[in-house]
């Protein structure tokens, strides 16, 4: 798949769809970069690829681990670690962090490309 969408998309960025939110507000969303940062990942370009969206390094991996505890018997295999994951505690932290990463991408805490 990888080899496909590589083929299929060369290195043009041509096909993202812009961020309505930012055309709305000019700030950047917690999501902004993302296909732009998954675009670059897949390319191989690592380094550009944390600059669009650095929140993403930290999804990614969760969200594959989320996947196979709930779809490929994660969840008997680890059931604390599902009950943790899944939690409300966990929640929370969660969206506190991605509410402190959209405040620090819009006051430049945080070192970002800029949208198209």
């Amino acid at each position: 798949m990888f080899f496909l969408y590589k083929i299929l998309t060369k290195t043009r960025m041509s096909r993202i769809f812009p961020c309505i939110f930012y055309k709305l507000t000019g700030y950047q969303c917690p999501g902004c970069g993302t296909q732009r940062a998954l675009h670059s990942l897949l390319h191989l370009k690592i380094k550009q690829g944390l600059l669009y969206n650095q929140i993403l390094i930290l999804a990614i991996p969760l969200v594959l681990l989320l996947i196979y505890l709930e779809h490929f018997n994660g969840k008997n295999r680890f059931p604390k670690l599902y009950k943790t994951l899944s939690g409300k505690t966990f929640i929370m932290i969660t969206l506190i962090f991605i509410l402190i990463y959209w405040v620090g991408r819009n006051v430049t805490i945080l070192p970002s490309l800029p949208p198209p």
